[in-house]
């Protein structure tokens, strides 16, 4: 199976999947799973966006307006969340295991309802966290030493709108969410920091010099517009 994500028409989070044995495409919009649209392997992701667009007033009027977390989603690189339902609890219980973000709930509660979700928010990005610490200041000490680009200090922080940021002293901030991009827009970003030690601000110098290690900056630079640092 191949995935790839993409944010319709600036607002909308879509998830397309193609899948060996599928005959047609399949659209869905659903609050637990967002907008998702299941293609036959064969078919071009070009034609899945173009027939999203042909939905775009159906997606429109059932479009959640909140995402949930669900069971065994892929949180980060590395964590899995799981929901466990007992009739011997009486509260909500979560713990991490190993590379399990655990959740365990009565029988009658709802893994949609506010309390829930709010426990399994703040445990993955606990798990987030614990990923970020240990994966972002390696692959960044290691482009550092490759593209002789030295920085000062790297902080892992939470950050609503920004994956990344470079002060004039050469230290470095990166977005726990981070943990949540395909491998190649974290070297983006990772790469754009540490050409921040070269060149600070956003002009012309800044980004030929960027484009000097990623030719492709370009496509970089659009692509990740179509994520946010956010669960979803």
């Amino acid at each position: 199976m191949s995935t790839k994500t993409l944010r319709l028409a600036d607002k909308y989070d879509v998830t397309i999947y193609k899948r060996k044995g599928l005959k047609s495409v399949r659209l869905s919009v659903s609050p637990l799973t967002g907008v998702r649209l299941s293609m036959p392997y064969w078919v071009s992701y070009k034609y899945g966006e173009n027939f999203l667009y042909r939905q775009l007033d159906f997606i429109k009027i059932h479009y959640p307006n909140r995402r949930y977390i669900v069971d065994h989603q892929q949180i980060g690189k590395f964590h899995k969340i799981r929901f466990i339902q007992s009739d011997h609890l009486s509260t909500v219980k979560s713990k991490i295991i190993n590379n399990e973000i655990i959740i365990n709930l009565p029988l009658d509660c709802d893994l949609t309802e506010d309390k829930v979700q709010s426990i399994a928010k703040k445990y993955s990005i606990r798990a987030l966290r614990d990923e970020a610490e240990i994966y972002l200041p390696k692959k960044l000490n290691n482009l550092s030493q490759t593209l002789n680009l030295p920085y000062k200090t790297v902080t892992i922080r939470q950050l609503k709108t920004r994956w990344g940021s470079c002060d004039s002293n050469k230290n470095i901030s990166l977005n726990l969410f981070l943990m949540t991009l395909p491998d190649n827009l974290i070297d983006y970003v990772l790469i754009h920091e540490l050409s921040h030690t070269k060149i600070l601000k956003h002009n012309s110098s800044f980004w030929s010099f960027v484009e000097q290690i990623l030719p492709d900056y370009k496509h970089l630079k659009k692509e990740i517009k179509n994520f946010q640092p956010v669960l979803d």
